[in-house]
């Protein structure tokens, strides 16, 4: 005996609980665990893919892989045909040259060289060797009253 027996009320052993546990004595169950051929032979006869269960597994596996090829593949292709390319406003670059090179003019300092910056500064010669540097951006910071509030200065915001 065990210290679970008195909570149980059965042994661990099963020989305790008064079953013949020998392999030649059959059991009132043995019918649903010991295959028969004989007796089973009629439910043995095979089957088909094409049940109402059959279709319902295919039907949800079609969706399924359709689903993930339009998520995968069909939704880059139809945004890449759909989507409509960056417009430049009739201009060759993001900046709007047009084909003869020239840059529009806008009220304001909203050029990336500052109006005020000399022009003996545009081109300078590089230190290690002898090539011709191109300003490309500047800024003099001398207008007064300019502010850097947010959308008052196209590169500066404070």
């Amino acid at each position: 005996m065990t210290m679970h027996e008195p909570l149980y009320g059965l042994g661990t052993d099963p020989s305790f609980w008064g079953a013949d546990l020998t392999n030649n004595v059959p059991e009132a169950d043995d019918h649903i665990h010991n295959p028969d051929p004989r007796r089973d032979r009629k439910n043995d006869q095979g089957g088909t893919i094409f049940t109402a269960r059959g279709i319902a597994n295919l039907g949800c596996l079609a969706v399924l892989a359709t689903t993930l090829l339009t998520l995968f593949a069909g939704f880059p292709i139809i945004t890449y045909f759909l989507d409509h390319p960056l417009s430049t406003l009739d201009g060759y670059n993001l900046g709007g040259i047009n084909e003869t090179g020239q840059v529009p003019s806008m009220n304001g300092n909203w050029a990336l060289i500052d109006k005020d910056t000399p022009q003996d500064v545009y081109t300078k010669t590089a230190y290690t060797d002898s090539t011709e540097m191109q300003l490309v951006f500047s800024d003099e910071f001398n207008v007064d009253g300019r502010t850097f509030y947010p959308g008052d200065d196209p590169f500066w915001e404070a």
